[in-house]
């Protein structure tokens, strides 16, 4: 896979290289461009133009990759375009350049004869029997066709034994999370009546849950991972701890909330920073940190709700969380 420097540069030099080259045929040897080689100019210049701000500015570099990938989806058109009307396939009758003899005597000559403008199908000069559009068509493609594969093989970055490990426990560690999650605050809803402020809120949150769940179930599956053999049993303790905090009280519900998201958050952080720093699985980085949000809005809804005030609340906060670090632990082996 190519570093995208190198990838982004060789574009830049290139697109300077055809321009200056461009201006040679056009200003030494006398080859006025024709409309379409003019347009044909226009991608390069901006390809200049960004590769000038990047280099001023620093900017994101993907984002830049992008627009002049566009820009090369433009060149081959046009240049395509002009290649095609060079070999007759098609026409364009709205195209002219003027060539200039260097010699006087010749320049008379063309003007007396009418042959000084010609059609874009004759303005387009050939080398080794190649219409300097096709080249252009053939170089806008195969940059484009590297950009394309670069970002393909960074997604499907072949996944090592170890790479493979961590992919598998952070889906099943997950996945059991989710189930046991919701299994809490179907616990809870089982005493709060869902027609309430309280209730109402607890649902809210239970429907998120619902959806990292459903997430997860898709990944297990796609991903080829096996649960953890003690999914039945997350699942039974997760409604017993949600039950058993909602007796307890409002209060003591959300501490269990604050201490379980809590835990949730600081693993799924730990997660999407391992996954960022091997650089694999973007969709599944962008996912972990997407609910991690969630369940810190969730941990930052419980104390809001004066979690804190809970009697007995240092006790139970520990007590939830060491459940929560023991079910990760083995989870992630089992």
């Amino acid at each position: 896979m190519l570093n995208l420097n190198k990838i982004f540069y060789g574009i830049f030099f290139f697109s300077i290289f055809s321009i200056l080259f461009a201006f040679f045929l056009q200003y030494a040897l006398g080859h006025a461009p024709c409309k379409l080689c003019i347009y044909q100019r226009i991608p390069y210049y901006l390809i200049i133009g960004i590769g000038i701000i990047n280099l001023l500015f620093n900017k994101n570099l993907k984002f830049l990759l992008l627009l002049i990938a566009f820009l090369l989806i433009a060149e081959f058109l046009v240049s395509g375009y002009h290649t095609l009307n060079t070999f007759g396939f098609i026409e364009y009758t709205g195209c002219e350049s003027a060539s200039l003899p260097s010699d006087i005597s010749q320049l008379k000559e063309a003007l007396m004869n009418d042959s000084l403008v010609v059609t874009c199908s004759n303005a387009n000069l050939k080398y080794f029997g190649i219409p300097l559009s096709l080249y252009n068509t053939l170089f806008s493609l195969f940059f484009l066709l590297i950009i394309i594969f670069n970002a393909k093989k960074k997604q499907d970055k072949k996944l090592n034994s170890q790479d493979k490990k961590l992919i598998e426990e952070i889906v099943r560690v997950d996945h059991a999370g989710e189930h046991g999650a919701t299994q809490i605050y179907r616990g809870q809803l089982a005493i709060f009546n869902k027609n309430t402020d309280f209730g109402k809120e607890i649902q809210e949150m239970a429907d998120q849950e619902e959806i990292h769940k459903s997430k997860f179930d898709e990944l297990i599956v796609s991903e080829n991972v096996k649960p953890t053999i003690m999914f039945p049993l997350w699942n039974l303790a997760g409604y017993a701890l949600g039950v058993g905090t909602a007796l307890l009280g409002k209060k003591a519900a959300m501490a269990c909330t604050v201490a379980v998201e809590e835990v949730i958050g600081q693993h799924y952080e730990e997660q999407a920073e391992e996954l960022k720093k091997r650089k694999i699985k973007p969709d599944l980085l962008k996912t972990v940190k997407k609910f991690r949000e969630d369940e810190l809005e969730h941990h930052d809804t419980g104390v809001e709700h004066q979690a804190e005030l809970t009697t007995g609340y240092v006790i139970l906060s520990k007590t939830i969380k060491q459940l929560c670090y023991t079910a990760i632990k083995i989870s992630k082996k089992y």
